[in-house]
């Protein structure tokens, strides 16, 4: 095999090797993305069921809102330790190798909670 022919096969190995850990960092950054997502949507609606508990008169009404309420919170619980989880993973596949050479050719970005707040605005939930 000449010395031309090694090289083609290194670099067709390299690049194959930096779109799997693109693949890997940017999967990472997916999750993160939606779970952050899904938080935002459970906190409006827990804030739409208050409001909703607040108006119900119907003793029927208010206990399965409350019931609904109840559910809601577990699966914010729920959320939040996966957005936490999915963070914290996030953050330590861009800064450690291989995923921080990948980070640095692909501008990824530590995620920082406090630059991508949870937005409770209607308008950010369809």
């Amino acid at each position: 095999m000449s010395a031309l022919n090694l090289l083609f096969v290194l670099v067709i190995l390299a690049c194959g090797l930096a779109l799997a850990l693109h693949g890997f960092v940017s999967g990472a950054l997916a999750r993160v993305e939606k779970n952050h997502a899904l938080l935002e949507d459970l906190l409006y609606r827990m804030q739409a069921l208050q409001k909703k508990m607040q108006g119900a008169t119907d003793i029927n009404a208010s206990e399965k809102i409350r019931r609904e309420l109840l559910k809601t919170s577990d699966r914010i619980a729920q959320t939040e330790r996966l957005y936490e989880a999915a963070v914290v993973k996030y953050n330590e596949k861009i800064s450690k190798a291989p995923g921080s050479i990948i980070a640095g050719l692909f501008r990824y970005e530590p995620w920082d909670k406090e630059e991508n707040p949870i937005n409770l605005t209607p308008a950010s939930n369809p």
